[in-house]
């Protein structure tokens, strides 16, 4: 019997080693490509979040360039209308103007930067140095050192009492030079107040201060944080005066270019002018009393001399007609003497009337605002034809307030809730028809019952937390078409408010008309028997050309200056500007915000795309979508 061959084990069953190879090969391409398409569906997602958010900051771009390009065009940097080109009315016995000094510590004669104080500790005074800040103001309108360090201020020869004025551009909380024009804890001390120029007989010379001038020797020195760390102390049972301060006084005038306007200045310390943002007279430094002046000359250009340096030309930019501001900086940085005298002639100031502005925080929510208008001149009535509200807030935006019938009222009677009436008034803008009052207001000669406008408004504030800065400004006329600006200016801090965005609109449900009942025919009234004829006097009709002094007078139109007819504008003639809430517009004069207007007249959409939150979570969602997508942009 034959024997079988044995079967080999490869002969009789398959290779279950290789299948299970390809299987796991198999497996393994399948889990690649299922991650690779969840990786392709997440880049996909990712990169159309990301374009959408690159969008959305494009937007928001556009927006900020709007904004910026409208509120340049409506207003100078003083935040007034740049179309109010206009001269002051008349030429009253007295002008008073605001000015803000800045009440300094003394700097100890051992402190190594010592700016203020040097006379009493090494009796080194009278050192006049010019050149210590730049020939025109910084973007906030204030001075700018010339010299970052003090070290470069004495490579450039700046005399050892000025070489620690320094800062950058814009000046810095850090620099020495914050100080002297910012209220600094510890250092410097923020007063608002008044002062008064006289006329000079009947000319147009109006002067103020001269020798020991000391505005703010009223304050409570023991009270005062910088002024009971100063000099200020108790003598013989008297203070001492109150030497260490700066003072910035900003006036804006119209500029005439006859050759006779002058400004004029002697005393002592540092002292700068600036018109229209340019350096024109220089007198700087620590020093006894010196000379300044300017004029204007009859081609625009500025005539400027100092005592010891010859005249100098200097191109200030200026257009015959223009209104401009003149900005005046005064140190007074020692404690030997204190004179200041500044004489102005033949310049147009534009002050008619003297304008208040208060605001305090109601509710916890607005910051609401009261200002009255009056008029000064004790001869003629007064007219007003335009008002414009400009604020700026801790955020940076800053613009007009469209202040119409919704938004401000006006009284000459404040305690008399039923007499507020809303004010009509176009919107900001850049023209002759814009701030225009649909009908001008009339105030009586200075002693009159009417002689004074109030006016009242609100401003929701973004934030919770911060300041305001808030300036009314009124253009005025009389009856001989002189024509003159009025203006004043807060700033209100708020804390923890609540600010409310305005809802949208709710449509009212269309009312049914009531159903009209069938007229009864009138009943046949009994005649009335003649009454006798009374014998009492008429009363006299007053003349139509007298005037009633106890009522406000009606504007005789044909009188003022041609100023062209008030347009009521639609909102969607204005692209929206947020500083504030729900409450500014800014001009539809930009290519950008003609095409964007009816977008930005809505209100929702603009407080939501100009919030701050808005901005900050765009950049968010760009942020992490272009880190999901970059490294998955191969899938």
């Amino acid at each position: 019997m034959d024997k079988k061959k044995p079967v080999t084990k490869s002969a009789t069953k398959p290779d279950k080693s290789a299948n299970s190879v390809a299987i796991k090969a198999q497996k393994h391409l399948t889990k690649k490509a299922l991650r690779d398409l969840r990786l392709h569906k997440v880049a996909c997602v990712a990169r159309a979040v990301l374009i959408l958010s690159f969008l959305s900051l494009v937007a928001i771009a556009i927006t900020g360039a709007a904004r910026a390009l409208t509120v340049e065009s409506i207003a100078n940097k003083s935040g007034l209308p740049a179309s109010w080109q206009v001269s002051s009315v008349g030429n009253p016995e007295t002008i008073t103007v605001p000015i803000t000094y800045f009440d300094q510590k003394m700097d100890p004669c051992e402190a190594e930067v010592r700016q203020f104080e040097w006379c009493m500790c090494n009796n080194h005074c009278g050192q006049f140095q010019q050149h210590i800040v730049k020939d025109i103001l910084g973007v906030d309108r204030l001075p700018i050192p010339r010299y970052a360090t003090h070290e470069a201020a004495q490579h450039a020869g700046i005399n050892y009492a000025s070489y620690w004025a320094t800062g950058n551009d814009p000046v810095q909380p850090s620099d020495n030079f914050y100080r002297w024009y910012h209220e600094v804890d510890g250092l410097s001390k923020r007063y608002d107040r008044e002062i008064t120029f006289e006329r000079q007989g009947n000319t147009n010379t109006y002067i103020y201060g001269g020798n020991n001038v000391f505005p703010l020797d009223d304050i409570a020195f023991n009270a005062d944080s910088v002024s009971k760390n100063d000099i200020n102390i108790m003598k013989n049972g008297k203070f001492t005066h109150n030497y260490n301060f700066t003072a910035h006084l900003s006036v804006p005038i119209k500029v005439e270019m006859n050759g006779h306007e002058v400004f004029d200045f002697t005393g002592d310390d540092d002292v700068w002018v600036f018109l229209n943002g340019v350096l024109v007279m220089d007198l700087g430094g620590l020093h006894s009393a010196l000379n300044g002046s300017f004029t204007i000359n009859v081609d625009g250009t500025i005539s400027s001399n100092v005592d010891g340096v010859k005249t100098k030309l200097i191109d200030a930019n200026l257009e015959k007609g223009k209104v401009y501001d003149l900005d005046f900086f005064y140190a007074e940085r020692s404690t030997s003497s204190s004179n200041s005298k500044i004489t102005m002639t033949n310049m147009d100031w534009p002050i008619a009337a003297e304008a208040e502005l208060n605001g305090e925080v109601i509710g916890g929510t607005l910051v609401s605002y009261t200002s009255s208008l009056k008029n000064i001149d004790t001869e003629n009535p007064l007219y007003l034809t335009r008002v414009a509200s400009y604020t700026e807030s801790t955020d940076g935006s800053a613009g007009f307030l469209p202040l119409n019938k919704d938004l401000i009222s006006y009284t000459y009677t404040p305690n008399d809730e039923n007499s507020w009436t809303p004010l009509e008034i176009t919107g900001p803008g850049a023209t002759a028809n814009d701030f225009l009052l649909a009908t001008p207001l009339t105030m009586g000669k200075a002693g009159s019952f009417n002689d004074t406008i109030y006016f009242r408004y609100n401003v929701r504030p973004t934030d919770d937390s911060g300041e305001i800065f808030n300036k009314i400004s009124y253009l005025t006329q009389n009856s001989y078409g002189d024509v003159g600006i009025s203006y004043d200016d807060i700033t209100v801090t708020y804390e923890n408010l609540s600010p409310v965005q305005p809802a949208d609109p709710v449509e009212e449900e269309p009312k049914e008309e009531p159903k009209e009942e069938p007229k009864e025919e009138p009943k046949e009234e009994p005649k009335e028997e003649p009454k006798e004829e009374s014998k009492e006097e008429p009363k006299e009709e007053p003349s139509p050309n007298v005037p009633d002094t106890n009522k406000p007078q009606p504007i005789d139109i044909g009188h003022l200056i041609d100023m062209g007819d008030a347009t009521i504008f639609d909102d969607t003639e204005w692209a929206y500007l947020d500083p504030l809430g729900a409450v500014s517009y800014a001009p539809d004069t930009g290519v950008i915000a003609k095409i964007a207007a009816k977008a930005f007249s809505q209100k929702s959409f603009a407080s939501i795309i100009l919030s701050r939150s808005f901005v900050l979570v765009n950049l968010a969602i760009f942020a992490i979508s272009f880190a999901v997508y970059f490294p998955l942009r191969k899938y």
